[in-house]
């Protein structure tokens, strides 16, 4: 894989089906080889030649199959008192990384005021449920600095090109993390990176703009920033499964490896349906029993969903420490 971004689908014949977002792959086996380049789609099966297939159109494909990441500071978002009492399991939730536990606490009544109605847009988009979460956003007017971040946040996950936007602009923590995250689409990690930097200033209690910024730390190799980050975003946000899934990446990094592994379990055990979690780190050995080398396994079968922007940095940091992705996006 070189620079890739990819969408990995195995079936129990072993039928491998792979989509190529961004960069280049290599299909190899015994029969044949094949090379997929950027908007390319191809298929193997054991005994036979890999072979090309038609492509599934990127934004569909991205549709259901990743999740978008949160974004909001509830804070920032004026949500009336009344909604704020109806809500306050799930923004309980919300504030410890629990967005399955946000969506299944939040009750049908509320969501009267403008910040009602975006924070559920938020939940909402934060488990995948676009079309429901964009629905919720026709009242919201569109200079409202929430709704610029939740549909900046659409467009980044679904690589659709947008007006560049002035970092003067960026008022709210919400705002600086959906730039991040389009920053990255548009392959600007220097960006992206001073945008999650301003998340975390703007909101020091985020603890997923301190999540956020250690996926940009770790993809630059700054494995010590990466994991102070991690601190504070573990601490505000415990329940984070995509927080304890970075550590896990963070810790392999390291040769940890059995800490990788709770930290990775832990994620599946928060959001069975993480992609990043799924991983799992293995040690290869040599005759003495010491480590030779580290490879990566997706224990899912390639079911799991992928997370839309943060698992291509992940992915190409363990390929930079020497391990393989058995499934990345």
């Amino acid at each position: 894989m070189r620079g890739t971004q990819l969408y990995v689908q195995v079936s129990e014949n072993g039928l491998s089906k792979f989509q190529v977002l961004e960069g280049q792959v290599i299909l190899k086996n015994p029969q044949g080889d094949l090379v997929l380049d950027a908007g390319e789609a191809g298929e193997a099966l054991p005994g036979q030649a890999p072979k090309k297939t038609a492509a599934i159109i990127a934004s569909n494909l991205l549709q259901w199959a990743l999740h978008y990441p949160a974004i909001l500071d509830p804070s920032e978002l004026e949500m009336s008192q009344d909604d704020r009492l109806a809500t306050t399991d799930s923004l309980r939730a919300y504030a410890t990384g629990d967005l399955l536990g946000a969506l299944e606490k939040y009750p049908g009544s509320a969501a009267a005021s403008i910040g009602g109605k975006l924070y559920k847009a938020g939940v909402l988009l934060g488990v995948g449920r676009v079309d429901e979460a964009r629905a919720g956003l026709g009242e919201v007017a569109d200079d409202n600095p929430g709704r610029r971040a939740l549909e900046r946040m659409i467009a980044a996950v679904k690589f659709n090109e947008k007006k560049a936007w002035d970092p003067k602009s960026l008022a709210t923590s919400g705002e600086a993390m959906a730039e991040s995250y389009y920053l990255q689409s548009r392959s600007d990690l220097n960006g992206a990176r001073e945008a999650a930097r301003l998340a975390t200033r703007i909101t020091p209690k985020n603890g997923y703009a301190w999540t956020r910024l250690a996926e940009l730390e770790f993809s630059f190799s700054r494995t010590k920033e990466a994991t102070a980050a991690l601190e504070s975003a573990l601490l505000l946000t415990p329940k984070n499964a995509q927080a304890h899934a970075l550590k896990g990446f963070v810790l392999s990094a390291d040769n940890l490896i059995e800490e990788a592994r709770q930290s990775f379990e832990e994620a599946v055990r928060l959001d069975g349906a993480l992609g990043n979690g799924w991983l799992r780190p293995r040690t290869d050995q040599d005759q003495t029993g010491r480590p030779r080398r580290r490879a990566w396994r997706s224990s899912d079968g390639g079911n799991g969903r992928a997370d839309g922007l943060g698992i291509s940095q992940l992915s190409r940091e363990s390929l930079q420490h020497g391990g393989q992705t058995g499934r990345c996006t």
